[in-house]
């Protein structure tokens, strides 16, 4: 199991603890497919439901979104040292699917990342 799978299952722990993250999250059931590409590619699916969290390594064929970004800049945004909007308009991260579902997905991470990074 990789770097990027770790990472995310700790986000994800943390995800189904925290009940503000729970209560955003609820009902908004998708299916996340994190792409890490860099000398070794990793993939992960980030599966989001009833407001829980599961992750699976590897691929899904129709995810509802999909993230893809390199190492470096994925450990920036787990540390807190980079914003994923900043990361997306630099170019650093690139996400495709509904624009209303990228919000929500930015807007849920923010909680995460508050609760890991220390202030």
């Amino acid at each position: 199991m990789g770097k990027v799978y770790f990472e995310l299952k700790k986000l994800a722990e943390k995800a189904n603890a925290n009940p503000v993250f729970r209560e955003k999250a609820m009902g908004w059931n998708k299916m996340i497919h994190f792409r890490i590409i860099d000398d070794i590619e990793e993939s992960c699916v980030v599966t989001t439901k009833n407001g829980e969290v599961s992750i699976e390594e590897g691929d899904v064929p129709n995810p509802d979104i999909i993230v893809a970004t390199d190492m470096g800049s994925f450990d920036e945004i787990i540390k807190g040292s980079l914003k994923p909007s900043s990361a997306f308009l630099r170019g650093c991260l690139k996400a495709e699917g509904p624009i209303f579902d990228l919000i929500k997905l930015n807007s849920i991470f923010k909680i995460l990342l508050r609760e890991l990074t220390p202030l």
